[in-house]
């Protein structure tokens, strides 16, 4: 069975940290990144099969800016996503943007994983 990979980018290092724990015991490949430069590096150089962001970064870009990045990209703007904020009132306009899923934060993870496994099951 293929195991797939998730990224999860976070300005909150804790936050992140604990999310791969959870998923890598769910049995999914996972790696973090702090800040959207990092994301990019992470999207342009592996395979990534879905991408957890929150709009809340570290240094440079934030989520929303990098959300954009993504989908001008032919290859980035295809894989699955999920859009995590504080701002539940950006519901909307990411959605606009064509984001797979957002949640407001705080989001459990068994909601998460939920989404995430009925995304992958999609994609079958």
């Amino acid at each position: 069975m293929a195991r797939e990979k998730i990224l999860v980018v976070d300005g909150d290092i804790t936050l992140s940290q604990m999310l791969q724990s959870r998923f890598q015991a769910q049995g999914y490949l996972v790696e973090c990144a702090h800040d959207g430069a990092a994301a990019l590096n992470i999207l342009n150089n592996e395979w990534v099969d879905l991408v957890i962001l929150a709009v809340t970064l570290q240094e440079g870009m934030n989520g929303f800016q990098l959300f954009k990045e993504i989908k001008k990209s032919r290859t980035l703007s295809k894989i699955p996503n999920i859009i995590q904020s504080n701002k539940a009132a950006m519901k909307v306009m990411f959605e606009e943007m064509g984001a797979d899923a957002f949640f407001a934060k705080p989001c459990s993870v068994n909601t998460l994983l939920g989404k995430i496994k009925a995304m992958f099951e999609d994609k079958d």
